[in-house]
């Protein structure tokens, strides 16, 4: 019980960080690969009830047609995870990515600009959004969703974020 205190403490603590700094708003998009979709899966987990508890707000889990695309190529070892991606809301890419991997890192960019949570299993995709400030991503371990630490780039602009906003004002000064 205490756990999961701690846990639902830690996870406001990191999302009220990312609405401050970042303009993140509730409903929130969380884009799911179908790593994310097959791990739910195979612990059994209904993902619309699953994000918002964790979350403690409204969430919209979110596709791509890449993704998509991708888990219908990989074919009957992924078919369950294939059938909950098309339950979930697709986004549009016009993207030419061969991999649901560089179509969510396209999707995200530079800034992420859409403001979307990224949902995955992926170690090198988790690794590589790392880099980009303001990606909240979300993980399956235990039998649980798990939102990771802000990355060094996500802290690190939300203290420069803060610094800028304690300076006095030109007028002030």
């Amino acid at each position: 019980q205490t756990m999961k205190v701690a846990r639902d403490k830690a996870v406001r603590r990191r999302m009220t960080v990312l609405q401050h700094t970042f303009g993140f708003e509730k409903p929130y998009k969380v884009l799911c690969d179908g790593t994310f979709l097959q791990a739910a899966l195979e612990v059994k987990m209904y993902l619309k009830e699953e994000l918002p508890k964790v979350m403690q707000a409204p969430c919209n889990p979110i596709v791509t047609n890449c993704i998509r695309e991708e888990l219908r190529r990989i074919g009957d070892d992924v078919s369950g995870a294939s059938l909950i991606a098309k339950r979930f809301t697709c986004v549009r890419c016009s993207c030419e990515a061969k991999s649901a991997r560089a179509c969510i890192a396209e999707r995200i960019g530079e800034r992420n600009t859409d403001h979307y949570m990224v949902a995955t299993q992926d170690i090198k995709l988790r690794r590589q959004l790392r880099s980009v400030p303001g990606v909240p991503l979300l993980f399956i371990t235990h039998g649980k969703v798990a939102l990771e630490h802000l990355s060094d780039t996500t802290t690190q602009q939300a203290r420069d974020n803060e610094l800028r906003k304690n300076r006095p004002s030109e007028k002030e000064e």
